[in-house]
This record gives C-alpha cells, structure tokens and sequence, in this order.
C-alpha cells in the first residue's frame, strides 16, 4: 500500500511540474474541475525547435495527458494558426488545420492574418475543420453567414457557451481584397447579443475565444470587451502577442493569452460547483517546462512529410548575402533596415519607378550572411503580396510618410520601407507632422509633381491604413514580392551586400551629433520633461523622463523596473572598477521595481555622456547616453532594440 501511494506522488509531482493534474475532485461530490488548454497566435509555427518553439507534436502529448488525467479537458485556438511560414504558407493553410483535426481542438476562429489567403478559402478551411470554428461577427455583405457563432459544450453536466470575434482589424490588416465582400459587426454589441442567446440555451458558463488584443494602439480590444459586456466568464484572446502568465483580470472576467508562436501553452482550470465558478485559475507552461515532454509520433511524423514535401523547392540557393539582412520585427517596424532597403530598390526597379514604399510589417524574418535559399525569402515574405505601380502627387508621398512614422519610435506594422526617398522625423511633433527635408533621388520633393510609385498589392488598395494610395491610377502591376526580390538577387550576379547605413530614414536626434562628453548649453538643446507609461504582459507602469531632440530619454533602472517578473526582464548593475554600467539580458531585476525616478520640471543641464555600456560581457557603443542632474538617461528606442524590449 505504502509503494502504491509512493507512485501515485510521483506521478502526481511529475504531472505538476507540466502544469498538469488529475483534477476529478476526490472529497467534493458537487464540485468538479474543467481545464481549457489554449493557443494563440501560432503562425504556422506547427514544427517546435531546441531553443524556444514548443510545437505540435509536443502539443498533442500534453493535451492527452491531460485529457487522460482528467476528461474534462478542452482544447482551444484563438487565430492567426493557419498562416506565416512556408510550412503553413504553400498549401494555404492545409497543413495546420490538418494538424489541428488530428491533435483534436475543439474550438477555434480566425485571426486576422487567417484571411490572407482570401475569404473563400478560409471558408474551404472552416468546411474541413473537425472543430467548431466559430466568428460571429463577420457576415458577408448580402448579410449571409459562412461561420457558426457559438457552440455549447456539454462538459460533464456543465453547459459551457463559446462564442467567437475577430478582430475588426483586419479590414487593414489583412489585405483588404481579402475582406471585400465581408462586413465586421460591431464587437461589443455582437458580444452583448451573443451572451444573451447563450444563456437563453442554458449555458451556465460563458467563454468568448476572440482575435482582438489587448495593445492599447488598438481600439478594439478583449479588457474593453471585459469592461463593456457582462456575462462573459472568461475570455481566451490573441492578437497582441502579449504573455499572461495568470491571466488578466477585468471585474468578473479573466482574459488569458499565451504570447506568440507557441512558445508557451495557456491553461485554464474552473472549478464549477452546481453550475457556477468558484474559482478561475490561469497559468502558462513555458518552453523550458515543456522540453522533456515526448512529442506525438504521429503529429511529428505528419509535420515532417509536410516538411519534406516543400524541401527541393525551399533548400534552391539564389544567391549569397555578405551581411545579415535585417527583418526582426522590432526593427523593420520602428526604423530603416537594410532588407528594407533591398526589397524596395527591387521593388523601384522591377516597374523602373521614381519611389518605392512597403510597410514594414510585411518582412516577417531576417536573411542571415551565406547563402540565400528560397525558403529563406518565402520566409521573410510569407504573403502573397505583389508590386503594384501607382501614379500619385507628391502631396500623396508625403502623407504616406506621415502616417507610416505618427506611432514612431513604437513598433508599427505601418512603419516605412523606403526607395529612392530620403526624410528626416521628428517625434517631438504632433501626428501629421513629423515629417520633413522629403527629398526625391536627390532632389526635394515637388508636391504637386506626378511620381511613379511601387507599393504592394495590399498596401495599394489601403491595407495598414494607406487610405491615400485608394483610388490612385494604376499604372503597373508585377509578380509577388519574393520573386522580384529573387530576380534582383540574381540580375546583381547573385551577390547582395547591403550594410545597415540607416541613411534614408532619419530621426531627428541623430541629425545633430553631439561630441562625447561637450556640454552642451540648456538654450542649444532641452530637456522638455514626459512621463510614458510602458505595458509589458499586460501590467503598465509610469516612468517619468525627458524628450530630448525628438526622443524619449529615461533611467535604465526605470525600465528595468517596468519590464521586471517578465519574460523580457533584465538586470541592471554598476560596476565601480570599470565605472561601467553593467546590463544582463534574461536575468531578473535586482532592484526595487517601486522605487522609481522622479524629474525635476525645470530645465535641467545636459551633458552628452561617454558612460561605458556592457551589455552580457560585450560593450556597447551606440547606445545614447545623457547626463542630467548626474544621473544617466538613455535612448528608450535605442535600449528596446538593444535588449530586445516589446515596448508598448
């Protein structure tokens, strides 16, 4: 007996350390457990890896298990899945949604970039879903309706309501060709209504499974839906990409969301008694928790075939690249890059045009140095884009800039990548505003002059809300943007070297260099004091700073304090012996996260500071450093890219 209970521990240690657990109440006969398991934002990414990428077949081990443990279990999806790798990408979608049948979801919708392939064949996809693949907010124009709006689960004798949104977002998005025919219905009135039909069902517990966010750039969003529709119990969201490790709280409603790409599996346990919740708890399984789990034979198999069917075309070498090309999504959402730069001199030269723009949020990875295969392209441009040539004034450039750069210095997926134009920013202005010094291929840029102008397919009809290039002429019209990028390669001899100049998009901070360590006279530059309120995972803090030629300056600690007990979190330190500031990238924050800087609201004196900078073992020498009221200041901008903040 004493061996039979040893086992049982174990077993039940083992199945914790998963964030697994056998939750069949034993001591209360009218109580039970239910657990959702959940997924967001996928993007294709059904293949796991050694260094942060949990995966499918892992997916599929940890659902059974659970299930097995306790049958009570669903498993749920909240969009963007089914496109974002070549792997997703050449059979539009078929192979994730396959996986998704065979691992055995229950619920799912779409995201945004779930209607990349056109609507139609969403709705192919849906009519092959083994899953109730719900949206209740988005009807055709005629008023007709593709998908389900909402299910009830019979769990164990509990009545669970599911229903689904999509974000409106994707009008802009998604391509908007991709949604010509489709209308999105108000969310918050279609969630009110959704609510209402459900209970009039019978469903005791309410979940909304929603594309919607909670990114405070968005007006759209799961904590205003939280805010605005009582009723709904919990609420499984995507679309901001953001980690909750134990949920969200919005009054009586928990919203959870797993971050991006599988890197972590969403759990959610409601303890029910006679049909009510007595408690909602949530929690994430990371990576690192996951690595021992056995991924499922059959998935991992399945993934392969997939993998080894696209293998001949993926692996064909089309040049070679002597510097990385840079397509992270921190940097070509926020600045010019140098695979921004080459795609767009591409694009310019494929219809022989005056300027090229494409948004950044349309390069989706890096190229590194080596060899350059097409998988390495499909994969830095998964959609199925292609350069359009528009003929427009030079009033309709300059108000593309304007709204390209009126988020900036935060990441959008709007941000320009520019050809044949140079500009200078100015984040210090307002919206509108910022741009200046437009010049042409050298010369300033003529308002009421027709350019030629290659754009992409999505962004020509008014995709990332380029209202302005709408009912431009169309002059021209070419292939898809990976394979004019392949034939430019190839027409410059199959060698590509592009280094980082960062020459054609300028803020303007980095117009006027400052000497190391020349003070620098309060009426020659100011310090205009600015409190900025950061959001990591979902909880914000305020950081009071300064702006200082059109940039936000605050204290590294600050920063650190904000982003402390996350998954981006980083310590900061000073080392007396070297006089260094000491930085430490995925280390906890050793400080008081509530004791923060507070600025003076006078002028105060600058100095441009030469304060050394050691960033894991390695100096670093670009980023800017001021002195104020002897305290250092840096570049929030220039530090999130540095240690890869998602700064909100």
């Amino acid at each position: 007996m004493l061996k039979i209970k040893k086992s049982i521990s174990i077993i039940l240690s083992l199945l914790l350390a998963l964030g697994l657990s056998a939750y069949k109440p034993v001591f209360a006969d009218d109580s039970k457990t239910i657990t959702i398991i959940h997924t967001n934002d996928v993007h294709g990414r059904a293949e796991g890896d050694q260094k942060e990428l949990i995966g499918y077949a892992k997916l599929k081990t940890f659902y059974d298990a659970q299930k097995a443990k306790n049958p009570d279990t669903l498993l749920v999806d909240a969009g963007d899945t089914l496109h974002g790798t070549t792997f997703a990408n050449i059979s539009e979608g078929k192979n994730m949604l396959n996986l998704m049948n065979e691992i055995g979801f229950a619920v799912g919708i779409p995201g945004n970039h779930d209607f990349n392939y056109g609507y139609e064949r969403l709705i192919a996809l849906e009519k092959d879903a083994k899953f109730d693949y719900l949206c209740a907010n988005v009807v055709r124009k005629d008023g007709t309706k593709d998908f389900k709006a909402n299910v009830i689960k019979d769990i164990d004798g509990v009545k669970i309501g599911f229903f689904g949104i999509a974000t409106p977002e994707t009008l802009y998005k998604s391509s908007p060709k991709n949604t010509a025919n489709v209308d999105f219905l108000d969310y918050i009135q279609t969630s009110k209504k959704q609510v209402e039909e459900l209970k009039k069902q019978g469903a005791q517990i309410i979940v909304a499974v929603t594309h919607l966010g909670i990114d405070e750039s968005s007006s759209e969003r799961s904590d205003i839906l939280a805010k605005e529709v009582d009723g709904i119990d919990l609420i499984i969201d995507g679309h901001s990409h953001t980690r909750l490790p134990e949920g969200l709280k919005i009054k009586n409603t928990l919203i959870v969301q797993t971050g991006e790409y599988l890197k972590n599996i969403g759990v959610v346990n409601l303890e029910i008694k006679d049909g009510k919740i007595q408690s909602a708890k949530a929690n994430l399984v990371s990576f690192e928790q996951a690595k021992d789990i056995k991924p499922d034979e059959k998935i991992a198999k399945e993934i392969q075939a997939a993998i080894a069917a696209n293998k001949p075309m993926l692996d064909k070498v089309i040049g070679y690249n002597e510097t990385e090309l840079v397509g992270v999504r921190e940097k070509v959402r926020a600045s010019e890059t140098n695979l921004g730069d080459l795609v767009t001199d591409a694009m310019k030269k494929s219809i022989s045009s005056d300027v090229a723009i494409t948004n950044g949020g349309g390069i989706r990875a890096s190229i590194k140095k080596g060899d350059i295969k097409m998988g390495d392209i499909l994969t830095s441009f998964p959609f199925t884009n292609f350069v359009v040539g528009l003929e427009v004034k030079g009033d309709v450039i300059a108000s593309a800039l304007e709204h390209g750069v009126d988020k900036a210095p935060e990441p959008a997926g709007k941000f320009p990548q520019v050809s044949g134009i140079t500009f200078i920013y100015d984040i210090s202005q307002p919206s509108g505003k910022r741009v200046s010094d437009i010049k042409v291929n050298g010369e300033n840029l003529d308002t009421k002059k027709s350019y030629k102008l290659a754009t992409n397919d999505f962004m020509a009809i008014g995709g990332d809300d380029y209202t302005m290039f709408k009912g431009a002429k169309k002059i021209a019209e070419n292939a898809l943007l990976s394979d004019v990028l392949v034939d430019y390669i190839k027409e410059n001899g199959g060698k590509i070297n592009y280094k980082e100049n960062g020459n054609r998009i300028v803020p303007k901070s980095e117009v006027t260099k400052v000497d190391t360590i020349s003070e620098v006279k309060a009426d020659d530059m100011k310090a205009i004091p600015t409190t900025h309120k950061i959001i990591a995972e979902g909880k914000s803090i305020l950081i009071e700073g300064y702006i200082i030629n059109g940039d936000k300056y605050f204290q590294v600690r600050d920063i650190a304090a904000a982003f402390s007990n996350t998954a981006q979190s980083f310590d900061v330190q000073y080392d007396k012996k070297s006089k260094s500031v000491v930085l430490k990238k995925n280390t906890k924050y050793s400080g008081n996260n509530a004791k923060l800087s507070k600025i003076s609201q006078k002028a105060p004196k600058i100095v441009s500071s030469n304060q050394k900078i050691i960033v894991n073992g390695k100096e670093d020498q670009k980023l800017k450093v001021y002195l104020i009221n002897s305290a250092n200041y840096v570049s929030l901008a220039q530090l999130s890219t540095l240690m890869n903040l998602n700064i909100k």
